[in-house]
């Protein structure tokens, strides 16, 4: 095992529970809406575009700090206050996950109202999770913000923080999540 691998066993296995809670909290709500012959297919639950598009946002996001950290993984030192912080960085990312669909769905649910309860704790957090990746990046030597997209996306979040009511932030939630396929896809090309 290298520095990098020892290092990164921390980091994947919580931002792997993070992911798999993002699928499953989507699962969840599928299940309740489709599942035939309970009491709740008479009242199913509303999924909506919101919580599954904050739920792709994060489950993106945290593959990116995943590509991340794969990037740095000749510079990054690995010692107590390393470990620490990515300790730091993961957990907030598990949080977040944990808080974008909710724990149980009750027959009628709306979940574009758990979007509302939830999505500047989400924001917040993964907003912190970012400028922690960032910051360690600098420290690293490898530059702060990466250029005028970065600018954009913190823009972009700050808008969607701020943002009242389900069209505008469906508006400001498709460009977030739709960014990092069509970033990748634009890498491919070139």
């Amino acid at each position: 095992m290298d520095r990098f691998e020892f290092f990164f066993t921390l980091s994947s296995l919580l931002l792997g529970f993070s992911l798999v809670e993002v699928i499953a909290g989507f699962g969840r709500a599928v299940e309740q809406k489709v599942r035939p012959g309970t009491a709740a297919a008479s009242s199913p639950a509303r999924i909506g575009w919101l919580s599954p598009l904050l739920g792709l946002f994060v489950a993106c996001n945290l593959v990116s700090f995943w590509t991340a950290a794969w990037w740095l993984r000749d510079t990054i030192p690995v010692n107590y206050l390393s470990l620490l912080y990515a300790l730091t960085v993961t957990g907030g990312y598990c949080l977040a996950a944990m808080l974008v669909f909710p724990r149980s769905i009750v027959e009628g649910a709306n979940l574009d109202d758990h979007y509302f309860a939830v999505k500047r704790w989400v924001l917040l957090v993964v907003t912190a999770c970012n400028l922690l990746g960032a910051t360690a990046i600098a420290l690293m030597g490898r530059g702060f913000l990466q250029g005028w997209a970065d600018l954009v996306f913190y823009a972009l979040l700050v808008a969607l923080f701020f943002a009242r009511g389900r069209r505008a932030n469906l508006m400001l939630l498709i460009p977030i999540a739709a960014a990092y396929p069509v970033a990748t896809l634009i890498s491919l090309m070139r």
